[in-house]
């Protein structure tokens, strides 16, 4: 299969990388030339939709001190802000840039990324050229209603983690059926080009949901530091970071609202030989 730009925009979505360099906002050295990762012993690469408690997740597998220093690091911003402190001028630069700088001295590198950003790393030649030297991981919510309601709260509010300051508190007369499902449609593509990039390259994956991961903090750290052969001591893992939970009563009279509301599209559909 030949992963050109078109290939890619039907898997991943569009993003903000496009394999076009004139629309990079930095020009693109082939890895063959250039291997920005070379320093990188051990890759992981995390996919996720927002809202599913991947920055949680980032913050515990930091906190161990031997799994580097995770986040959306190939969100064209963080890109953007590496190259502006460092002085880079290539990708490459950036990115070797960012593998130094949020890497641990064990060699170990970690990403969390949407789909739609991986395109970056095809733009470079590292994929699927060099899909062999990374690992890869899944992380989803079981609760698919809960985490769009959670998207769309988020907007509202300005409230983008439970650390940050509310912009203005909501009651039920922000709820809004459209804007929820337009939420549960985006993170139900999300995963499955998370899952047609795996599926494509034959790559094996570890798959975890948000809430087996918190059942179980040190267990499922662990799991994720033998997927790249990481041995974590019991006290390197710290699960009692902020783990306070956006979801509340507001949530839950939401979720039980638009569960009503769908059965009562669904059934007016049904009903309907015109649709």
């Amino acid at each position: 299969m030949s992963f050109n730009a078109r290939t890619l925009h039907l898997l991943f979505g569009r993003g903000q990388f496009n394999m076009d360099d004139a629309r990079a906002f930095q020009p693109m050295v082939p890895v063959t030339e250039d291997d920005p990762f070379g320093d990188a012993q051990r890759r992981l690469l995390i996919l996720f939709a927002s809202r599913c408690g991947s920055s949680y997740l980032c913050r515990v597998l930091r906190g161990t001190g031997l799994m580097g220093d995770p986040s959306e690091l190939l969100n064209p911003n963080a890109l953007q802000d590496v190259a502006e402190r460092h002085n880079t001028s290539t990708m490459n630069e950036t990115l070797r840039a960012l593998v130094k700088n949020y890497s641990t001295d064990n060699g170990t590198f970690i990403a969390k990324s949407s789909p739609r950003n991986l395109s970056l790393l095809y733009g470079i030649g590292e994929f699927p050229a060099n899909l062999d030297r990374w690992r890869f991981m899944l992380l989803t919510r079981e609760d698919l209603i809960a985490q769009a309601i959670s998207i769309v709260k988020m907007n509202l509010s300005g409230q983008r983690h439970s650390i940050h300051d509310i912009k203005r508190e909501l009651t039920d007369d922000d709820y809004d059926f459209d804007a929820i499902v337009t939420q549960l449609n985006a993170i139900k593509n999300s995963n499955v080009s998370s899952e047609m990039f795996f599926k494509a390259h034959g790559l094996k994956y570890l798959h975890l949901t948000y809430e087996n991961f918190i059942a179980d903090v040190p267990k499922t750290i662990k799991r994720i530091g033998r997927r790249i052969d990481v041995d974590i001591p019991d006290d390197a893992i710290h699960p009692d970071q902020d783990l306070k939970q956006l979801r509340d009563e507001l949530t839950e009279r939401w979720r039980e609202r638009f569960i009503e509301d769908m059965k009562r599209n669904v059934a007016a559909i049904a009903a309907d030989p015109e649709l």
